[in-house]
């Protein structure tokens, strides 16, 4: 289990006190019910949309309070069941991919409350994660009740927009690669060689993409570096 030290434990009462949700914190008032296909698709779909957010900045889901609309503030509600860590994480490497470095923090101790913590560490920079693979399962502990869940989401992603959850859009998706991997023009450096597998990919994405590159990029790159028989040409827009 991870350490969390002093600065942060006031970091996360100065965030309960704030009672708002926002980009960097989620507040539930008991755990994810794992044992239900639906409720794991909610949990991934959450940390995913804090994974892809690109602030720089750890983001946590505490549990084990309840937001009080009338009031406008959050009340504390004791959580009575405690998952098994390794079982979370488990499911975080299931579920997820590239797979995230999230901490699972049971029975902080915030002064009068105690909450258990997902910490979405701020490392988690290989944007965009996604969803590895379908749910289907139970979604009821109503033994009356067979409706199964069943959700189609391999590839998809989701991104936290304030307080809301919402899919990636395609622009989004765009930035996200350009900022890890920088432009056609500010990645490659041109007195090097370039490394023809990597060049390779990126000229398959952007024709995935459909995006509009300008054609002096090629040009530019084609004259310091010896690409002349990879075929990408094919994947500029004239």
């Amino acid at each position: 289990m991870a350490i969390i030290k002093a600065r942060e434990l006031e970091y996360l009462n100065n965030l309960i006190h704030a009672g708002r949700e926002s980009s960097i914190v989620d507040f539930k008032s008991e755990w994810y019910r794992f044992e239900y296909a639906n409720s794991r698709f909610e949990f991934i779909k959450d940390c995913i949309s804090f994974l892809n957010s690109g602030m720089d900045a750890d983001k946590y889901i505490i549990i084990g309070f309840m937001e009080d609309k009338e009031r406008g503030e959050l009340v504390p509600n004791r959580i009575d069941m405690h998952p098994e860590e390794s079982n979370i994480q488990e499911i975080i490497t299931s579920y997820i991919e590239p797979i995230p470095q999230i901490d699972i923090l049971m029975r902080v101790n915030l002064g009068e409350y105690e909450a258990d913590v997902i910490k979405i560490r701020k490392e988690n920079r290989d944007l965009p994660y996604l969803f590895r693979k379908d749910f289907e399962g139970k979604q009821t502990p109503d033994p009356q009740n067979v409706k199964m869940f069943k959700k189609s989401c391999r590839g998809l992603g989701y991104i936290r927009h304030g307080s809301s959850t919402d899919l990636i859009s395609r622009n989004e998706l765009t930035n996200m690669f350009f900022r890890k991997q920088g432009n056609i023009y500010g990645y490659f450096d041109l007195s090097a060689e370039i490394n023809r597998e990597y060049f390779s990919d990126i000229m398959v994405f952007l024709d995935g993409m459909n995006l509009l590159v300008r054609r002096e990029a090629l040009d530019s790159i084609s004259a310091v570096s010896p690409i002349s028989d990879i075929n990408s040409t094919s994947y500029f827009n004239n």
